[in-house]
């Protein structure tokens, strides 16, 4: 099986996808292709997890009036003739993307040379990727319910999302501490998404004293953001690879709103704080968490240093109220879709057993 996965930028486009592939990998032989972002945080996460790895030429797709909307639609462009060379060359059995400005002029190259695409869809609302892609997506998975009345029902699907078995395997709690070089005490993990968060950085270094009162502190910064100075009970990493063990050694949560990883922490049945990045598709992932009481949902321009001890002191306090939250997100998402996805592909490239 030939399998060319595309996305990047952010984190969401890429790790379920991993997941996805995981499972194939499992079943068949597969030869692993990935078009990514030249910038964008996924390399090391896809080269580790076995894909030959090839920029493309991309331009992001905005909503509002930009200068820069032209400039991209060369970029497009280019990206459009490069993946129309590319798959007429290697053709594979199917695309497959999960959104990402870099998969729209290859899902239409695709569709053009008869390649089956298939889209999955995390959040809740669709992005102006997944929309452009649908009129040529053989398929398309969604992780909730309530995105299917996003897109025509002969071609969507309801899988539920896809997470990677790290986060769901057991582990060693005693050899994962000592990996991490952590103690054996109450843990708060923060995690501002893929490419991090500045605004959750910068409010952890403000009340970094008052914090590490409450127990240790694990920051997963981003690659490129600025965090708090070298203390004891703080932990800093900007390294992608630590998100599986510090995810499952964390008593709580602190994370912005995108689907991936609330599918992650929904595996694990971990208690959330979530902050959505303002006026994006996270609201909704949001609203869906506090309507199922499956989080503590609080707006950015409301989260103020004192809020945010206080919530997860409150929080750390109260091990019913953490249990809860973590069955509520546990059941909201349903975060077995790598093998439905799996068999989904597999229908559409007409596999047959």
């Amino acid at each position: 099986m030939k399998v060319l996965a595309c996305g990047g930028g952010t984190l969401g486009s890429v790790t379920p996808l991993l997941a996805v592939v995981e499972e194939l990998q499992s079943r068949h032989s597969c030869q692993l292709v990935w078009w990514g972002t030249r910038y964008g945080p996924e390399k090391q996460l896809v080269i580790a997890a076995g894909f030959t790895w090839q920029t493309i030429s991309a331009g992001k797709l905005r909503r509002y009036l930009s200068f820069n909307n032209l400039l991209d639609l060369f970029k497009v462009g280019a990206g459009f003739v490069q993946a129309f060379v590319r798959l007429l060359k290697w053709r594979p059995d199917i695309v497959l993307t999960a959104g990402g400005f870099v998969a729209v002029p290859v899902g239409w190259a695709a569709w053009l040379l008869g390649i089956p695409v298939m889209i999955h869809q995390q959040d809740v609302r669709p992005g102006l990727a997944n929309k452009l892609l649908t009129p040529v997506a053989s398929l398309i998975t969604v992780t909730l319910a309530g995105s299917l009345n996003h897109f025509p029902r002969h071609k969507a699907v309801l899988t539920g999302n896809a997470v990677r078995r790290v986060f769901t395997e057991s582990f060693d709690r005693t050899e994962t501490l000592k990996q991490l070089g952590l103690a054996d005490k109450p843990t708060v993990a923060i995690f501002g998404g893929g490419t991090g968060s500045q605004f959750l950085n910068d409010l952890v270094a403000r009340q970094l004293p008052q914090l590490i009162k409450l127990g240790q502190l694990v920051h997963i910064t981003g690659l490129t953001k600025k965090g708090a100075g070298a203390q004891p009970g703080y932990y800093r990493y900007d390294l992608l690879n630590k998100i599986g063990p510090v995810l499952q050694l964390a008593d709580v949560v602190v994370s912005r709103a995108g689907m991936g990883f609330l599918s992650e922490a929904a595996a694990l049945a971990k208690a959330v704080l979530v902050v959505p990045l303002p006026d994006s598709h996270q609201l909704d992932n949001a609203q869906a968490v506090s309507q199922a009481q499956a989080g503590l949902v609080i707006k950015q321009s409301d989260l103020t240093g004192e809020r945010l001890v206080a919530t997860l002191s409150q929080l750390l306090d109260d091990e019913a109220s953490r249990r809860k939250l973590g069955f509520n997100l546990h059941n909201l998402i349903n975060t077995g879709g790598a093998v439905k996805i799996a068999n989904e592909v597999e229908r559409v490239i007409k596999i047959k057993f």
